[in-house]
C-alpha cells in the first residue's frame, strides 16, 4: 500500500486531479464485461495432459 500510496502521490505532482480522474474512471466501469464469460471458456478448451501412471516404476522395466 504505501508503494501505490507513493506512486499516487508522484501522480498528483504531475496531475493535481489524479484522484477525481482515478475515481471518475472507476465510476465508468461497466461491471457485466467484468469476468467475460467468453474469455474464461479459452482456459477450458485447453485438455491438460493426463500424467504418467508411475513414470518411475515404468522407466524400470522397459
Amino acid at each position: 500500500r504505501r508503494s501505490v500510496r507513493g506512486f499516487l502521490d508522484e501522480m498528483r505532482a504531475d496531475n493535481p486531479h489524479v484522484f477525481e480522474n482515478l475515481l471518475s474512471a472507476m465510476g465508468r466501469i461497466d461491471t457485466s464485461r467484468l469476468l467475460d464469460k467468453r474469455f474464461l471458456d479459452n482456459a477450458a478448451a485447453i485438455p491438460e495432459p493426463e500424467p504418467e501412471l508411475l513414470p518411475i516404476l515404468m522407466e524400470e522395466t522397459v
